[in-house]
């Protein structure tokens, strides 16, 4: 796949209200904040604060992509 490990070091920058979303978002609630809070990605958060991983706006448009094949 096109997954590429990356340490949270490489894509640090200030955090933004609105690019940050809970690690068990859903899939309609993660579109309505893409629309509201264009980015080109988005830091996702456990509910303890702990940082969960990146969500990609690249890898969500290729999954949809495939969804609809």
């Amino acid at each position: 796949g096109g997954r590429h490990p990356r340490a949270t070091s490489t894509v640090t920058r200030s955090l933004t209200p609105g690019l940050t979303v809970p690690a068990d978002i859903g899939v309609v609630d993660l579109l309505k904040l893409m629309q509201a809070e264009p980015s080109t990605e988005y830091l996702a958060l456990e509910r303890d604060g702990s940082i969960c991983g990146v969500i990609s706006t690249a890898d969500v448009d290729a999954a949809f992509r495939r969804s609809a094949q």
